[in-house]
């Protein structure tokens, strides 16, 4: 059972280990698809953290 998965394609320029940003899709247990766009590495990381954050928040739960 998975909450969330992250995929990112390293063949896409501007994405993968090398480059310091990344584009990445966020797939969610309910099966919502979230594309992010090509950003640096950091912002992706503080993305993904929002989302976990507001999932669980007291208020997600209401």
């Amino acid at each position: 059972n998975l909450d969330w998965i992250v995929l990112n394609n390293p063949k896409e320029p501007g994405a993968g280990f090398g480059p310091g940003t990344n584009r990445v899709t966020l797939l969610t247990r309910d099966g919502t698809v979230e594309d992010l766009p090509r950003m640096p590495k950091r912002a992706v990381a503080e993305a993904i953290l929002d989302r976990v954050t507001a999932a669980f928040s007291p208020s997600a739960a209401g």
